[in-house]
C-alpha cells in the first residue's frame, strides 16, 4: 500500500508537472525571450528560525558586496549534526565565489527540514493575516502557521539598512532577493479570488521593498562619490518555482479538511504561480528604466535624512547630482529546474524532444525523493541510507536534484549560481545599466 500511495503522489506530480511545463510556454511574454538571471539569499542573525547564513567582510576599500533577502532557497542554514554531510553552497555563495566577490551578507530566514507544518519566507506577513482573515469559509488554512511566521521580506530589509555603513564602502554591491515560493505556497489554500488578490498585493509590496532598497542605497553611494553617475543598483531576483511540484507539497503539506482537498490547492498553485511570475518580470521591466537623481552629500548630512530624489530621469546631471541607474537580473529558475527533470525523464524513455532535452548526460539519479528525509520509504534500498540526527540520509547527495522536502540541492545550487555569476559578470540584465 505505501508503494502505492508514493508511485501514485509521482503520478499526481508528474501530471500536474506537465500541465505548468506546458502552461510556461503558452505564457511566455516578449520578455521572457530574453535571457533572464537571478539571486537568492540568507542570514545569520540568530537563531535557526531567522536565519542561519555568513557574514564576510572586505578587508581593503573597494570590492563587490553581495547581500542576500529572502527564504530558505537561497539560505545558508544547516541543521546541528549535518555540517559537511553534503547540503554544499547556496546558490549566492557560488555567486559570491564566482565574481570574487570582498564582503557577503545574508539576512535570508528559514525553518528546520522537520518543523511542522512547514513555513517559509514571504513578502509580507501582513498581506498574508488579512487575506487568511478575509478569505471565505470554503478555505483551508491549517497548513499556514500564523503563530510561527519568519521575518518579512520587509523586516530584513530593515535589518539591512539599520546595520552600520560598511567602511570601507564596497564599490559594487549586488543586492539578491528570493521570495514568492512560500506566498504560493500559502495561497494556494485559499479560494481562488482571494489567493488572486493576495497574490497581487504581495507583488505590489515587493516592489515597495525593492523602491525602499533603491533609495538607501541610492543615498549611501551619492555621499561619497564625486562624479554624475554612481555604480548601479544591481539586483538579482529568481522567476520561482510552483512549490506543488517540489517533494514536500504530498509529504509535508497537512491534509486539509474537508470539503478541501491537496488537489484544489494544486490546481490553484499552478495559475497563482503564473501570475506571480508574468507580473514581476513585467514590472521587473519597467521599474528598471525608471532611474532617479539624488544629491551629492557628504556622509554627515547625509546620515539619518531620508531624502527624496530630486528628478526621475529626465534632468541633465551636475557637480550637485548623481544618477543611480539600475541594473535587474531576471533568471529562469524555474525552467532551469523543468529542464533537468525533462532530461531525466525522457533519458528514461530513451528519447529526445525537438529542443534536444534527453541526448545529455544527467548526474540525477533521482529527481523525486529528497536526500535528507524524516522516514524510510517502503522502497529505499537501506544501504543507501544513513541515519543522522533521527533523519535518513542519502549517502550521495549528489545524486538528487533535492536535498530536502522543499530545497534543492548542491549540484543544482551550483549550476544556478554558475548562470547567475556569468549574467552579472557580462552585464545581461533587463535594464541596461550593467
Amino acid at each position: 500500500m505505501a508503494t502505492f500511495k508514493r508511485r501514485f503522489g509521482a503520478a499526481i506530480l508528474l501530471v500536474v508537472f506537465s500541465l505548468t511545463v506546458t502552461m510556461v510556454f503558452i505564457n511566455r511574454s516578449p520578455v521572457s525571450t530574453q535571457l533572464e538571471s537571478i539571486g537568492l539569499g540568507v542570514s545569520n542573525h540568530g537563531l535557526w528560525g531567522w536565519g542561519s547564513g555568513g557574514q564576510r567582510q572586505g578587508d581593503g576599500e573597494g570590492g563587490t558586496r553581495v547581500v542576500v533577502f529572502g527564504d530558505s532557497w537561497v539560505g545558508d542554514g544547516i541543521e546541528e549534526g549535518l555540517e559537511g554531510k553534503g547540503k554544499g553552497k547556496s546558490w549566492p555563495d557560488v555567486v559570491y565565489d564566482k565574481l570574487k566577490c570582498t564582503s557577503y551578507l545574508n539576512f535570508a530566514a528559514s525553518q528546520p527540514s522537520s518543523a511542522f507544518p512547514p513555513a517559509g519566507v514571504i513578502v509580507s506577513n501582513e498581506i498574508l493575516k488579512s487575506a487568511v482573515a478575509g478569505s471565505n469559509s470554503s478555505s483551508s488554512t491549517n497548513h499556514i502557521s500564523e503563530t510561527n511566521l519568519l521575518p518579512d521580506l520587509k523586516s530584513q530589509i530593515q535589518s539591512f539598512i539599520n546595520e552600520a555603513t560598511p567602511s570601507p564602502t564596497p564599490a559594487k554591491t549586488i543586492f539578491i532577493i528570493s521570495v514568492g515560493f512560500w506566498d504560493i505556497y500559502n495561497y494556494a489554500g485559499l479560494d481562488l479570488e482571494s489567493a488572486q488578490k493576495a497574490t497581487d498585493a504581495a507583488v505590489n509590496e515587493l516592489f515597495d521593498q525593492l523602491d525602499t532598497l533603491y533609495s538607501y542605497y541610492s543615498r549611501t553611494v551619492s555621499s561619497d562619490n564625486t562624479t554624475t553617475h554612481s555604480p548601479p543598483f544591481n539586483i538579482v531576483v529568481p522567476k520561482i518555482m510552483d512549490p506543488s511540484l517540489v517533494p514536500g507539497w504530498l509529504s509535508h503539506r497537512p491534509t486539509p479538511p474537508e470539503p478541501s482537498n491537496i488537489a484544489e490547492h494544486q490546481r490553484n498553485a499552478i495559475p497563482l504561480t503564473l501570475r506571480w511570475n508574468y507580473q514581476v518580470e513585467v514590472k521587473l521591466k519597467g521599474w528598471g528604466q525608471t532611474n532617479v537623481t539624488f544629491p551629492n552629500k557628504p556622509p554627515a548630512e547625509l546620515k539619518g535624512t531620508p531624502e527624496t530624489p530630486i528628478s526621475n530621469n529626465n534632468d541633465p546631471p551636475s557637480k550637485e547630482h548623481m544618477t543611480v541607474g539600475k541594473a535587474v537580473f531576471y533568471y529562469d529558475l524555474a525552467q532551469y529546474l523543468i529542464d533537468i527533470v525533462i532530461e531525466h525523464q525522457l533519458q528514461d524513455e530513451g528519447t529526445t524532444d525537438a529542443a534536444g532535452l534527453g541526448a545529455s548526460y544527467t548526474i540525477f539519479e533521482d529527481i523525486d525523493r529528497p536526500c535528507l528525509r524524516e522516514t524510510e520509504d517502503e522502497d529505499d534500498d537501506a544501504e543507501d541510507l544513513v541515519q543522522v540526527n533521527g533523519h535518513w540520509m542519502c549517502k550521495y547527495p549528489k545524486e538528487y536534484l533535492f536535498w530536502d522536502a522543499f530545497n534543492i540541492g548542491s549540484v543544482a545550487n551550483a549550476g544556478i549560481g554558475k548562470h547567475v555569476a556569468d549574467m552579472v559578470k557580462h552585464g545581461r540584465s533587463l535594464a541596461g545599466w550593467a
